[in-house]
């Protein structure tokens, strides 16, 4: 059985790059310096990963910062910013994703220009080692035949749980415990500030989900959710409910940071059950430029996204507030379905 992945909220889980020595080309109107390029020491092959340079600035007056981060490609385009006199900023440079194990140079230069022609100011190149893909979670020939309201196939799951027939994270440690009783999949957090998280036993990348949810008399303080186009635990979208509230946040996290969608960033749902033991219905759809939520089958929102989604994992969540009962905080799930289109 798989085990829960636990991590802290905020998380912060970037690996710090590796140690590199900036060289300054100063131009006779000011300058552009690389302070930090926060990218992974290491990846798994295909995984998509990104990159943000924090870098520092002095003109006299106005002045023009740009940026460009690639690996071997010299196509990649810049980003370009106008700045005013002096100053710090960070930006986010791209996803990329690497195949080829081994080690590779990520080279990011910085050019600057004030009233003229466009320089290099500042160039940095870190390394960063690919190794081999970790195969994914793939059913195994002794796993049994579904039963019952049990199904799964290269693009759909089905479950009522009403038998350990998929391989859901089951497990107890200091931070949660999962694992099934009476007929439904629960996730209880012991921590507060904890995020708990269950990858859908799948081989597929879903786009949609929808399933039961209530929490049990006794547990309050809390939260619940799915995450969607998951890359890594710093490159991610997630749909967060919070029962006690009645309230939803849409989130992207890029970078180790996290990016509201919502606006506000906690709204208020309209069509939740009056208390948080009732059984409330909760679909999301994950598509490349929108995020969709229903609740108790009406549509409570709908976010768009900056920038297409590349597919990724699935996973359900529960997390705890620093308020949360000395018992922690726990969610039971029950018919569960998630698919992806047919292409």
């Amino acid at each position: 059985m798989a085990m829960p992945t636990a991590t802290p909220e905020p998380t912060q889980t970037a690996t710090p790059p590796p140690t590199a020595t900036a060289t300054t080309a100063p131009a006779s109107t000011g300058f552009i310096r690389i302070l930090d390029v926060e990218a992974p020491a290491q990846v798994p092959a295909g995984m998509v990963f990104g990159v943000t340079v924090r870098y520092q600035w002095a003109f006299d007056g106005a002045g023009e910062v740009r940026i460009r981060g690639s690996f071997d490609n010299p196509d990649i385009p810049f980003l370009t910013r106008s700045v005013q006199s002096a100053g710090e900023s960070s930006e986010y440079l791209d996803k990329f994703a690497l195949y080829q194990p081994g080690q590779h140079t990520l080279v990011v230069e910085l050019y600057g220009s004030s009233g003229g022609g466009s320089e290099l100011m500042d160039r940095r190149e870190l390394t960063v080692e690919v190794t081999e893909a970790v195969p994914s979670a793939t059913p195994t020939s002794d796993v049994p035949a579904p039963s019952g309201g049990q199904s799964r196939s290269d693009r759909d799951i089905y479950d009522d749980f009403s038998a350990e027939t998929f391989s859901w994270c089951v497990g107890a440690d200091e931070i949660a415990i999962s694992g099934y009783e009476d007929g439904a999949y629960f996730m209880h957090t012991l921590q507060p500030q904890y995020r708990t998280l269950c990858f859908l036993p799948v081989t597929f990348f879903p786009t949609t989900a929808e399933f039961d949810a209530w929490v049990p008399q006794g547990f309050r303080g809390g939260t619940f959710g799915l995450a969607c186009h998951f890359q890594s635990m710093d490159d991610f979208y997630s749909v967060e409910i919070d029962l006690g509230s009645g309230s939803l946040y849409v989130r992207q996290r890029a970078g180790g940071e996290s990016y509201p969608l919502t606006d506000p960033e906690w709204i208020d749902l309209s069509y939740l059950k009056p208390t948080p033991t009732e059984t409330n219905h909760v679909m999301v759809a994950c598509d490349p430029d929108l995020i969709t939520v229903w609740i108790n089958y009406s549509l409570e929102a709908q976010v768009s996204l900056a920038s297409l989604a590349e597919p990724g994992d699935m996973a359900l969540f529960v997390k705890g507030w620093e308020d949360m009962e000395p018992e922690g905080y726990k969610v039971l799930f029950d018919n569960f379905v998630a698919w992806k289109p047919v292409q």
